[in-house]
């Protein structure tokens, strides 16, 4: 099973115990205030380990579970039967800008960390697989990165533009490398794309990446994220643990009474790959 389709299973399993039990909804959920960064009540895959026993395979990534009011995600009665509401969110972090003789060096390494945005597993090797592909070993040799994720292998889904799941995640790690490089040369750009809500629309003019996601895409600048340079008897590597980029998902709200909620639980499961971590 991938990693991805592994994930939608225990978040259903989440959002049908959440409908029904209040104590656990107000665990899993959390309404955001005005902070910023904002406040998202701490990463819900440990709630998700602690609750169904799921091991999350993205160290690297920060799970946030959010109610943001009127315009989340609920079910429409009024017209198509069907689930609407706002998109949802990916924050990518920008490392701070290395020395210049450091950062072609810095960049390749944080790519072999950030393959996806949804990054690498740091904690043990293993052979996985590919669609497609004969299992491999991605052990890596440098930085601190050492497996990554079955994040590729996500089944025949495909998104707007018929290409697979995994090609778009691939595509979005590397447009990141190149706002990465072109942030560290350019303090302009750097400072805009860095205070926009949803950087979609300069990905296009920039980089001509057309977001195939019903998700926000923002970048944050980390102040932890800080290279380290190569010394005689080690190499350059960003620090341990590496700042996590976030995943915000819209929790549906419990449709109405009347409404079938099985079918309900259903239908947002089947809303469509452009929400690669809540639906098929």
């Amino acid at each position: 099973m991938s990693a991805l389709l592994n994930f939608r299973t225990v978040y259903l399993q989440a959002i049908a115990k959440a409908w029904n039990d209040p104590t656990f909804h107000e665990k899993l959920v959390t309404v955001p205030e005005n902070a910023v960064p904002p406040d998202y009540g701490g990463d819900k895959f440990s709630l998700l380990e602690k609750t169904f026993n799921y091991q999350s395979p993205f160290v690297n990534l920060f799970l946030a579970i959010v109610d943001p009011g009127p315009q989340g995600t609920h079910w429409d009665t009024q017209f198509d039967l069907e689930w609407i509401g706002e998109d949802g969110l990916f924050t990518i972090k920008i490392p701070k800008t290395p020395p210049k003789e450091d950062q072609p060096e810095a960049l390749a390494t944080y790519y072999r960390n950030f393959p996806t945005f949804i990054g690498l597993n740091h904690h043990k090797k293993e052979v996985v697989s590919l669609e497609g592909e004969e299992p491999r070993d991605t052990s890596f040799p440098m930085g601190r990165a050492e497996v990554q994720p079955d994040v590729l292998n996500s089944g025949v889904s495909k998104v707007a533009s018929g290409h697979s799941l995994g090609s778009h995640l691939a595509n979005l790690g590397g447009v990141t490398l190149q706002v990465i490089a072109l942030a560290w040369r350019d303090p302009n750009f750097a400072y805009n794309i860095i205070r926009t809500a949803d950087a979609s629309a300069q990905l296009s003019v920039y980089f001509g990446y057309n977001n195939p996601f019903n998700y926000f895409i923002r970048f944050e600048l980390d102040e932890s994220f800080v290279w380290t340079p190569a010394t005689e008897t080690a190499l350059g590597h960003w620090p341990d643990p590496i700042p996590k980029n976030i995943v915000v998902l819209n929790f549906p709200k419990k449709p109405p009474e009347g409404v079938d909620l099985p079918i309900a639980l259903t239908q947002y499961n089947n809303t469509g790959p452009a929400y690669p971590f809540t639906c098929s």
